[in-house]
């Protein structure tokens, strides 16, 4: 009896699930990583799609229901799945209060499921109505014949009777009550309504265009519908029947704003990287109760059995065998899909969210926001770091990190002496040899020859980590094989001005330089010559990269993005080299809004007409979560999310508080000067003009940290040095920062962790 009610009552406690449930977080997700073909197919398979809109895309379908774009509307909504009456199964042994609710629960999905109808053919009858309203008549017929099943779904004899009861009473003022969802109906039938409706417009327009004609003819018929001018005819193809789009001569703004109203509060936002987050609640909860094979479980009992018997010595040796284990287990972590602990490089703060300063290197590293200083980089006199990036050698399986500097000088640091020390694993660095760009020849006031090195000003890496492109301040592109130090490649001068970004593609073989000279070039590597030139900024580019949109975004080809002092970001076809369209999104007013230039409206200056155009954009960011999506920064207030097409989804906002009070340093010094993102594109790091770097959640917009002596630390404690650029780690929560300003007196690169 015992044994039963012990069963019983744990049955009472478990939760039961639906499929239906763990399907829409699946199409979630889906369509959150822009995997909507894979999305579609689910749908089809299961008559099962999402529950709700992101916001985005909430914003955007009541903006389109408000213009009348009804296709856009209806192709959002066929995402959506109905509310079923029954959609979550009741186990038939629960008994009192879970049947009553129950019963609750069932009512509620009914109306939801009613009030879901209802909307769909509101949408399809203003569809229809409008294509008429339009003069496309027979268009308009033909919806009606395909879509009668949703008009007639979304009404029935309740929703007839008060909006007969409505219609009836005729001193109901439109404008102080909410309009009905649905317009005139004949009982049980919405789709006669607005076949009668559909009949009445075009027998009014008929009889109107009959009578102007004659009129306009001179055959002395006149008649209280004609109106004896040309004008008339025009006045004929905007003509409705009283109540046409609803009792009272609702007006078609009126309907569209109403609908869209309900809209929005019928369809629900859903909340970002849901499957993900209940996951790693799962996760922890899991480790909490110890129903989760744990890391520590793999080196059983073994450690301590027979320790009773050993001598001082022996336990000594076994407690430094322990912490030998114990760091072993720290490079293990638990496999999600197969459950067992098979992965190196990671560490058990995976699953229980500890310290990673506890251990070593871990996944969990990766969305630590750095806090405090980790190593500083020390230069000669009058050499000032330039440029830097991290790689990975995949040859030593090591992060390293790369400085250019003002001197011409191409430094690789060891990781495993918090980048203090260079990689002596590399023979000609060992050897005291150090890449370098050439110097050049210049006469000083005594007319004496001397020799003037450039600054090494952009770098980058291709993606097996095994060569390196340099760029300088004259100009001149050299690429070199990391492990051997030796230039495959020299372009030399091939821009008239600073090489300020450089980018490889994703085979390695061509490479994308940006310029001072405002001019964005491809070169091959092996034919040593440019492919491609992207002509059209009227100001240095500062940045471009190659981007390869999904399938679910613009089209399936190959994007090369440019950023701009013009206070644009161009977006270019990369094979034909044409450009598709500008973004500005600097003066946007609200999030949802289209950010797109057109190019008429850039004037020859490079302005668009605006008054507050002229911020320096100077990091462009491609992300590839959210899929399809920027983040813009310009040398402003402000910084921002959009996706390729244009669209702003979000926007960074300088912390007005984190200013200085003088209110001259406000407008100069409050500004964003270099950003950079963490691997997993969760975190956003902003460093301003007074030093301080701000951590954003690119995912809500929210500041989750302040460093407010960010600037002074990263530059040997000068506040008046600015932080020129800003790297991240590709597997650890670490930071690299540094100013190219020559008021140093030595250069200096600090690493916060």
């Amino acid at each position: 009896m015992s044994s039963s009610a012990n069963k019983g009552t744990k049955r009472s406690w478990s939760l039961q699930i639906p499929a239906s449930n763990i399907l829409n977080l699946i199409q979630h997700y889906l369509i959150e990583n822009g995997l909507r073909e894979s999305s579609a197919a689910l749908l089809a398979e299961t008559q099962i799609g999402c529950k709700g809109l992101l916001q985005h895309a909430h914003t955007h379908m009541v903006k389109k229901c408000k213009e009348g774009d009804w296709g856009s509307v209806l192709e959002t909504l066929s995402i959506l799945t109905i509310p079923h009456d029954n959609a979550d199964h009741d186990d038939p042994t629960h008994q009192g209060t879970r049947g009553n609710y129950s019963k609750r629960n069932s009512n509620s999905n009914s109306n939801k499921k009613k009030e879901f109808h209802r909307i769909l053919a509101a949408v399809h009858e203003m569809a229809i109505l409008e294509l008429a309203d339009a003069s496309e008549m027979d268009l308009a017929f033909a919806t009606l014949k395909v879509c009668r099943e949703f008009l007639n779904a979304g009404c029935d004899d309740d929703d007839n009777e008060g909006l007969d009861h409505h219609a009836a009473d005729n001193n109901i003022d439109s404008s102080s009550k909410s309009l009905p969802l649905l317009g005139w109906t004949d009982r049980g039938s919405l789709s006669r309504s607005v076949e009668r409706r559909l009949h009445e417009i075009q027998a009014l327009r008929s009889v109107r265009a009959v009578a102007a004609e004659m009129n306009l003819a001179g055959n002395g018929i006149t008649t209280t519908f004609a109106t004896g001018s040309a004008a008339g005819m025009t006045d004929i193809h905007s003509l409705v029947p009283p109540d046409y789009y609803g009792p009272n001569n609702v007006t078609k703004e009126q309907r569209r704003i109403d609908i869209a109203k309900r809209l929005g509060e019928a369809i629900p936002i859903i909340p970002s990287y849901r499957l993900v987050s209940l996951l790693q609640q799962a996760i922890k909860w899991q480790v909490h109760t110890g129903e989760m094979p744990m890391v520590q479980e793999i080196f059983g009992a073994d450690e301590i059995e027979g320790m009773d018997d050993v001598s001082k010595e022996k336990e000594e040796e076994e407690q430094d065998d322990r912490k030998k284990r114990k760091k072993a287990k720290r490079m293990k972590r638990f496999d999600l899909v197969l459950g067992n602990v098979s992965v190196e490089n990671a560490t058990s703060d995976v699953l229980s969210g500890g310290d990673y300063n506890k251990g070593t290197p871990s996944q969990s590293m990766h969305e630590n926001i750095p806090s405090f200083p980790y190593s500083t980089l020390k230069f000669g006199k009058k050499s000032f770091v330039s440029s830097c990036l991290f790689y990975t050698d995949s040859s030593v399986n090591q992060t390293s990190l790369i400085t250019g500097t003002s001197d011409g000088f191409i430094e690789i640091w060891d990781e495993e002496t918090r980048f203090t020390k260079l990689r002596m694993d590399l023979d000609y660095q060992k050897k005291g040899e150090i890449m370098c760009h050439d110097d050049d020849e210049a006469v000083d006031d005594n007319g004496e020859g001397m020799r003037m090195p450039p600054s090494i000003l952009a770098m980058a890496i291709n993606a097996e980590g095994t060569i390196m492109a340099s760029g300088d301040s004259r100009g001149t592109i050299v690429v070199w094989n990391v492990q051997t130090g030796q230039s495959l490649v020299e372009l030399e001068r091939v821009h008239s001005g600073a090489i300020t970004c450089l980018e490889f593609s994703r085979d390695g073989s061509k490479i994308l330089s940006a310029s001072q000279d405002g001019v964005c070039r491809e070169f091959g590597l092996r034919t040593k010559r440019m492919l491609k030139e992207f002509r059209g900024h009227t100001s240095f580019v500062n940045c471009c990269h190659y981007v390869v949109p999904t399938k679910s975004s613009i089209n399936d080809e190959l994007l090369i993005v440019t950023a701009s002092a013009d206070s644009t970001v161009r977006i270019w076809c990369g094979r034909a080299a044409e450009e598709k369209y500008a973004l500005n999104p600097v003066n946007a007013v609200a999030v949802g809004q289209n950010v797109l230039v057109s190019r008429q409206s850039i004037a020859c200056d490079g302005s668009s007409g605006s008054s507050d155009l002229g911020q320096n954009i100077h990091t462009v960011i491609p992300l590839h979560t959210p899929p399809n999506t920027l983040i813009i920064i310009p040398r402003g207030k402000k910084a921002f999310l959009v996706t390729l097409s244009g669209l702003l989804l979000r926007t960074f906002e300088l912390d007005m508080d984190t200013t200085v009070d003088d209110k001259k340093e406000l407008e100069s010094m409050s500004v964003f000067v270099s950003g950079t993102v963490s691997p997993s594109n969760k975190w956003l790091y902003l460093a301003t003009g007074n030093g301080i770097c701000l951590c954003y959640d690119v995912g809500t917009g929210i500041i989750q940290r302040r460093i407010a002596d960010f600037g002074k630390e990263s530059t040997g404690g000068k506040s008046d040095c600015e932080i020129s650029n800003v790297a991240h780690h590709p597997l650890k929560g670490i930071l690299a920062a540094y100013s190219s300003s020559s008021s140093q007196k030595k250069g200096i690169l600090t690493l916060w962790k």
